[in-house]
Order: structure tokens, then sequence, then C-alpha cells
């Protein structure tokens, strides 16, 4: 029983079994838990289908498409393919409006370095403890594995048919051969 007797913010819940955490987050048992209260809904972000949930996890798979867990120096998995709510490299057709992503790094090793391919900023409204006093434009956002984040994003400043991609920014040496590309708009 989970009271909920807190603020709103994105949650995430996964298996907590003694030496398999990591092993059973990477095979699947994951997901995301969202509270919200009055109070958030009182401040007129984007909501329904403008409000997007995002786990990004990274995979690697194997010959016959299942995933392949595969221990690096004793520190935790590290993939190739990024997949977003269990999809690899999706794509999410947008309007020309802003979006809420509530972002969570599902990932067993890999910490994320977040930014649009645009270059246009990420307005930053809530992290793990919910939301923030003062939303903040960042043009990259550090995100740790099993941390989270949430963004808007305001898509109206492109024309329709423009692409644009939520990239992973961190280099080689931080997080393997992962693929820089997260995710197309």
């Amino acid at each position: 029983v989970y009271p909920n007797a807190q603020r709103p913010a994105t949650l995430w819940y996964h298996d907590h079994m003694m030496d398999r955490t990591g092993r059973n987050i990477y095979m699947g048992l994951a997901g995301l838990y969202l509270l919200e209260d009055d109070d958030e809904r009182a401040l007129g972000l984007p909501e329904g289908p403008y409000d997007v949930p995002l786990l990004v996890q990274d995979r690697l798979f194997a010959s016959g498409g299942s995933f392949q867990y595969k221990m690096v120096n004793h520190v935790g998995a590290k993939s190739g393919a990024m997949l977003v709510n269990g999809a690899p490299w999706p794509r999410l057709d947008v309007s020309t409006r802003p979006y809420r992503f509530r972002i969570v790094n599902g990932s067993n090793a890999t910490p994320l370095r977040l930014a649009l391919s645009s270059g246009d900023p990420m307005i930053l409204i809530a992290t793990d403890g919910g939301l923030l006093r003062t939303p903040i434009p960042c043009r990259q956002i550090p995100l740790a594995m099993a941390e989270r984040v949430e963004v808007i994003i305001d898509f109206s400043r492109h024309s329709v048919g423009t692409d644009i991609v939520l990239q992973n920014l961190n280099t080689r040496e931080v997080t393997g051969s992962i693929s820089s590309e997260i995710m197309q708009f």
C-alpha cells in the first residue's frame, strides 16, 4: 500500500531482489508511476496527449531478438540500442505546440546527457523531488541511472515536417558504444 502522501512527482518502480536488481530491470521489470495534485493541474502544464512519459533504457539484443545482459567491469550492463517505453529509437509525431515529457533514465549503467538536435532549450520543470520553484531553460541535461526529470519542449518554433532528435551527448568513454539518438520528433 502506497499512501502517496508526498509532492507530485514522476516516480518509477522496479524490482529490488538482492543481487538481481540490475538484471531484472534490464529484462523489463520497471515502469513509471505519476503523482499529481490539484495545485499542479492549476499550473496549466501540457496535459492529455501532450503529457508524455518516457522510460529511456539502453539494451543489447541477442541474435534471436531477446535482451542480452552483459556486465561491464562489474559496473552493470551497457549496450548499443536505446529504447523508449520498450521501443528502439522511436518516432513521435508532434504538433506545433509545447509538450511535457516526464523522463526516467532506466538504464542499468549508462548516464545520459540529453539535448535536442535543433539546439533548442528544454525547459526543466521538475526533478526527482517534484516540480521546481522556477523553470530552468537547459540546452543539456545530465541524467544518471534511475534519475528523473520533467521538461517542456516547445515545437511551435518549427514548421510541420521538421525532424528533431532527442540525443544523448555523452561520449563513448562515458557510455560505451551507445547510440547518440534516443528519439525522433
